[in-house]
């Protein structure tokens, strides 16, 4: 199992450094219920980093300037 959601934290690692965040999102989402599963803190840790982090890029993304 950390097995596979090692893969799926890399695999969103991929996502976000081509600013595919809602993918990466996914990704680190399903690792977050893994690592949660296995009771992995410091794992689980770096994935709501993850996490927080595609959130912030996407609101950066979306942000419009106010005419």
């Amino acid at each position: 199992m950390s097995e596979d959601a090692d893969n799926l934290l890399k695999q969103g690692i991929a996502h976000y450094q081509t600013s595919q965040f809602e993918a990466a999102l996914q990704s680190w989402q399903q690792a977050l219920s893994l690592y949660r599963d296995s009771l992995d803190l410091r794992r689980e840790g770096a994935v709501l980093g993850n996490i927080g982090a595609a959130y912030q890029a996407l609101m950066l993304s979306y942000r419009v300037p106010i005419s």
